[in-house]
């Protein structure tokens, strides 16, 4: 028992070359996701820029804050996708030369690299959601009188209706 033990943990705790070019896919995936993201915020920042030329307003201001703030958090994005790739290559090379050691460091450095991509991502949607409540509560400002509170009501007769469906099923 214990010698299968013993070979199962040296087999289980070896990396092949395949293991770390599984990453390349999900990586290629990401770098296009965050790079589509990027060019539609820079495209909104420069719509948020020239509308507040014409038309300064507090709310733009606070938009163009956000969308800055996204953009760089995208950036920091991209940067630690590149990392995981080069780390990934660097497990690959390692694992080539069969150094088992700094391939499983390269490959664990890729993985976290990978993993806080992730977690930015939460950052970035949070801060995309409060661009939107921005928007929303600039255009809920300006309706006519009467049509906030007509408004308010429809929304929350719509709670109470899917709160009432779900309580149903």
């Amino acid at each position: 028992l214990n010698e299968r033990l013993g070979a199962c943990e040296t087999a289980c705790m070896r990396l092949s070359i395949e293991t770390p070019a599984l990453l390349f896919p999900a990586i290629s995936f990401l770098v296009l996701a965050y790079t589509n993201r990027y060019s539609a915020l820079t495209r909104l920042a420069r719509e948020l820029l020239h509308q507040y030329e014409s038309n300064p307003e507090k709310h733009v201001l606070d938009q163009i804050t956000l969308v800055r703030q996204r953009i760089q958090v995208i950036r920091t994005m991209l940067t630690m996708a590149a990392m995981a790739m080069a780390s990934s290559v660097l497990a690959i090379f390692s694992l080539y030369e069969d150094w088992d050691g700094p391939a499983k460091v390269w490959f664990m450095v890729a993985l976290v690299l990978l993993t806080s991509t992730y977690g930015l991502a939460v950052v970035e949607i949070r801060r995309s959601a409060r661009a939107l409540d921005i928007q929303m509560e600039a255009t809920l400002e300006r309706l006519p009188p009467g049509h906030l509170e007509m408004f308010r009501a429809e929304m929350a007769a719509n709670r109470r209706a899917r709160s009432l469906k779900r309580s149903r099923s």
